[in-house]
């Protein structure tokens, strides 16, 4: 559980009023080739991008960045950032192995806390399509000094391996 410093309204209960507005079915198909990540369809983009905003404005003194994070139909152990609002989570835009409370978010819909080395807090919780399935993760980061820029091409080209080096 975790303290309201300051604020009335629990970073948990935040999160619960996400899960209620967040389009499941649009982080589900937000990607236009899954398999590639080639393309956004950013009809559905932009209508989370406009939901994880509003979501950080729920308690503008907890200066919140809200995220959704999606696993690899291919490898579940392996996922990326889709959709950021205000800031780009901590460990960057790229695709990486996903920490122990995402995976379970993602995969048993339980949420839960990460402490981050320097003093940062996320919360993970999962987000439902239309049927009930889990589509992806909701993380709120609080705690930030700086926000990371979310214009950052990264977020939507992927490069090939040989583009890089």
């Amino acid at each position: 559980m975790e303290k309201n410093e300051g604020s009335s309204i629990s970073i948990e209960t935040i999160a619960r009023i996400g899960q209620l507005f967040l389009d499941g079915d649009d982080l589900q198909w937000v990607l236009l080739d899954r398999m590639d990540h080639t393309d956004y369809d950013f009809d559905r983009f932009n209508r989370l991008k406009r939901t994880l905003l509003l979501i950080e404005r729920i308690a503008p003194e907890r200066d919140l960045a809200a995220i959704l994070w999606q696993a690899y139909s291919t490898n579940p152990q392996v996922g990326a950032p889709l959709v950021a609002g205000s800031s780009l989570p901590l460990e960057g835009c790229k695709r990486q192995q996903l920490g122990p409370q995402l995976r379970r978010a993602m995969e048993q819909g339980e949420s839960g806390w990460k402490e981050h080395p320097g003093g940062e807090r996320s919360f993970y919780c999962p987000v439902y399509n239309s049927n009930g399935e889990i589509t992806g993760a909701l993380e709120l980061l609080y705690g930030l000094t700086e926000k990371v820029d979310v214009s950052c091409n990264d977020m939507f080209v992927e490069q090939k391996e040989e583009d890089e080096g």
